[in-house]
């Protein structure tokens, strides 16, 4: 038997039949989004984003998403197949607490998607509005987000921001300005 076919036989054996992980973050992604913010263990910023998200977890099937901080200038949230979610500094620094639920939650709609097949931003923001409104927060803090994001960054993300305001002012019946 050739030695790569008793490799593969071996790693087998030892990992068993579970499905290859999902994709997390790269080093490099880490790297050029300013690294992971180095606090100390509870210091404000990443330990506000954890109690936040941790409002949503009894609301979603997210127990096993992570949350990390990254020291980025720029305001953002992503996800990740591997279920790793992370916020900027820039982020915690600018928004209020509903307003980091909201990105939060439109992150967690995005693993949502990810698992159903449809991983879009108005599926993601849709996804959402569900969570939050379970959790007790204001759907409508997602339409605020999306606004709040459409008056402070720049015009590359302007017209999928007034896309996806119009998306939600339709879905939470709040006719346009």
């Amino acid at each position: 038997m050739p030695a790569r076919v008793l490799l593969a036989i071996a790693s087998l054996a030892l990992v068993g039949c579970a499905a290859l992980p999902a994709p997390g973050p790269s080093r490099g992604w880490i790297y050029r989004h300013g690294g992971l913010l180095e606090e100390a263990p509870g210091a404000p910023l990443a330990s506000r984003a954890e109690a936040l998200l941790d409002r949503l977890r009894p609301h979603c099937d997210c127990e096993a998403v992570t949350l990390g901080v990254v020291d980025d200038e720029r305001v953002g949230a992503y996800a990740f197949p591997n279920g790793t979610l992370f916020v900027t500094r820039a982020l915690l620094e600018s928004l209020d607490d509903v307003q980091v639920m909201a990105a939060l939650a439109h992150e967690l709609g995005h693993l949502d998607g990810t698992r159903h097949g449809n991983p879009s931003e108005h599926r993601a923001d849709a996804s959402g509005c569900d969570l939050l409104e379970q959790s007790g927060v204001a759907p409508s803090a997602m339409l605020d987000l999306v606004m709040h994001l459409q008056e402070t960054t720049g015009r590359e993300y302007a017209d999928g921001l007034s896309r996806r305001e119009l998306a939600l002012r339709e879905r939470l019946g709040h006719p346009a300005h």
